[in-house]
């Protein structure tokens, strides 16, 4: 199944924000509760587009939807940019097994296939529903 085919699970989504939101990482984690707050905010926009059905609040959604993708980009930046890096050269290290023991790789790829599994679902995400929704009205 290709990532277009899937679908955001929001309110299991929803509750991985909060969990963020309730963890103590300490001050050198600053930013983090900008950087979660971004996501929810995100996370309520899509959720609210799987609610809509007339073309021009799904395109009023999506132009806010990109904007607030921005705004979580710049979050994202900014909180890495403490530690001394980008979300490019972070993502290549997590993606890379010679970075991590045999062990601690497979703690992390149990984490990401839980977290995926647990937001993830085989639905249609609610901007390909709005695309499809697009189409057929032509």
């Amino acid at each position: 199944m290709t990532t277009a085919n899937k679908r955001l699970n929001t309110e299991a989504f929803q509750r991985l924000i909060d969990e963020l939101a309730q963890a103590n990482f300490g001050p050198s984690e600053k930013g983090l509760d900008s950087l979660v707050e971004k996501f929810g905010a995100m996370n309520q926009l899509l959720a609210e587009l799987s609610t809509l059905n007339k073309e021009d609040d799904i395109q009023e959604a999506r132009k806010r939807i990109a904007l607030c993708r921005n705004e979580c980009q710049e979050a994202m930046n900014g909180f890495l940019a403490q530690f001394g890096t980008t979300y490019e050269d972070t993502a290549q290290y997590f993606n890379n097994p010679m970075n991590f023991s045999q062990k601690e790789w497979e703690e992390l790829q149990t984490i990401k296939n839980r977290v995926e599994d647990t937001v993830i679902s085989s639905q249609p995400s609610p901007l390909a529903l709005s695309r499809k929704l697009k189409t057929k009205k032509k």
